[in-house]
């Protein structure tokens, strides 16, 4: 099982961490670098990363009996990204009216019970 366990802003950019759990027990780590040029305006938002970084990691596990061994350090090309926004990853919907209305109701109870 591959498990996506957090990421850490660095000045070069965001470093995603994997775990991968074996059925032997064993579990080894990934990290996945995305340089900082890469996250802004027209680029990949800061919610991308860690989908991106998993399917990247995902593709070189699959592929890793041809390839050899999975490097526990990578970083995410210029490719890895048009890939990605080629792929159409879904964007995020857009909540219903109804589904608006539902949250504004469940924050107002929320914030009328904790001022009891």
């Amino acid at each position: 099982m591959l498990e996506y366990t957090g990421f850490s802003a660095l000045a070069l950019g965001r470093e995603y961490a994997f775990a991968l759990h074996g059925a032997d027990g064993l579990a080894r780590s990934f990290t996945i670098m995305i340089a900082a040029a890469a996250f802004g305006p027209g680029r990949l938002k800061y919610q991308e990363g860690p989908d991106l970084c998993y399917g990247k990691l995902q593709a070189a596990l699959a592929a890793e009996d041809l390839d050899g061994p999975v490097r526990p350090r990578q970083q995410v090309t210029e490719s890895d990204i048009m890939a990605y926004r080629a792929s159409g990853r879904p964007k995020a919907r857009k909540p219903t009216e109804e589904q608006r209305l539902e949250a504004k109701q469940r924050a107002k109870v929320h914030r009328s019970s904790s001022f009891v």
